[in-house]
C-alpha cells in the first residue's frame, strides 16, 4: 500500500489509536489477559508464541467490533 491509498488507511484507522479511545479498551484488554493467564495456569503450561498470537488475535477481534471470545 503507497501514497494515496495508505494516507487514506491511516486516517480511517488513526481514530482508534487517540488517547480517548486507547483508554476504553484498557478493562477489557485486562479481561482478556487475566482470563488467558488463568488458564495458563491451570494448564501449567504457556504456549509461547502461540498462545501470544491467540491473545493478540481475540484482542484485535474484540476491538475491531467482531465477537470476541475469552480464550
Amino acid at each position: 500500500m503507497h501514497g494515496q491509498q495508505h494516507l487514506q488507511a491511516r486516517k480511517m484507522v488513526a481514530p482508534s489509536f487517540a488517547p480517548k479511545a486507547a483508554l476504553a479498551y484498557i478493562p477489557r484488554t485486562v479481561e482478556l489477559a487475566e482470563s488467558f493467564c488463568a488458564e495458563w495456569a491451570d494448564a501449567r503450561t504457556v504456549q509461547g508464541f502461540d498462545g501470544m498470537k491467540n491473545f493478540t488475535f481475540q484482542v484485535s477481534l474484540c476491538y475491531r467490533g467482531t465477537q470476541c471470545s475469552l480464550s
